[in-house]
């Protein structure tokens, strides 16, 4: 650890190289008194005496605190490998990534609704994560109902595992979890659909922040509980009428 009037350069900063590639890794904590905006420049000079300079880099704004918030918004979910929003089956190993500018530590819940509509919720599979508790809840008659950990809990139309999934879910599924990395929040849900759960149902997503501030219901995508009806051939000509060789 070096201390200065403004800063501390920690111990866990580091350097390391790679063929001509030279690395610096700095862990700072600027003393409060060093605020506004201030320019980043870099130096380097090696043995026959040649130096970079000192080019500017970029800008940092010590003690300034995290950006203003934004609300959060849903991005994405992925199931399908070829990335197309809609799936089947009694079992699912769903992500859903979620997004706050300020950075993932600032969104309070984030839920996941599958359903035919927003308005029509407590007919879905309706599923909540609290950053407060760290705990899944499952939407069931009018309340919600925490799911332990490492274990699994059952509605009327889905199951939500914690614990790893039995056999029969897609290859790579795990249990249900929440990471987050800077300003993205990923959300990986095992779910077991109910049998009497069938028809295609829209995929929403939701998360509101600590300003109070919310994504709104986003659709991201549709999902068919157990295997779609096979649809009636159709069969077409083009042009349906003409004459000629």
């Amino acid at each position: 650890v070096y201390n200065t009037a403004y800063c501390t350069v920690n111990s866990s900063s580091s350097v390391s190289g790679s063929g001509t590639t030279f690395t610096m890794t700095l862990n700072i904590t600027f003393a409060p008194q060093f605020t506004g905006a201030q320019n980043i420049y870099g130096y380097a000079e090696d043995s026959a005496g040649q130096s970079t300079g000192f080019p500017q880099l970029g800008t940092w704004t010590p003690n300034s605190g995290p950006p203003p918030q934004q609300a959060p918004t849903v991005t994405t979910w992925s199931q399908m490998p070829n990335g197309v929003p809609a799936g089947s089956g009694e079992d699912a190993y769903l992500t859903f990534t979620f997004n706050e500018n300020a950075g993932y530590s600032y969104i309070n819940e984030a839920e996941v609704l599958i359903a035919p509509s927003t308005s029509q919720a407590a007919s879905g599979c309706y599923i909540r994560w609290l950053q407060s508790t760290g705990l899944f809840y499952l939407y069931e008659s009018g309340s919600w109902v925490a799911v332990p950990q490492n274990s699994s809990l059952s509605g009327a139309y889905c199951t939500l595992y914690t614990s790893t999934p039995p056999p029969g879910f897609p290859q790579g599924s795990q249990a249900s979890s929440v990471s987050g990395s800077v300003a993205t929040l990923t959300m990986k849900l095992a779910i077991a659909f109910a049998p009497g759960f069938t028809g295609w149902q829209n995929v929403y997503g939701y998360a509101n922040d600590q300003a109070g501030q919310n994504s709104g219901f986003v659709n991201v995508g549709m999902w068919y509980p157990g295997t779609p009806p096979e649809q009636t051939p159709v069969v077409s000509v083009s042009p349906s009428s003409g004459a000629g060789l």
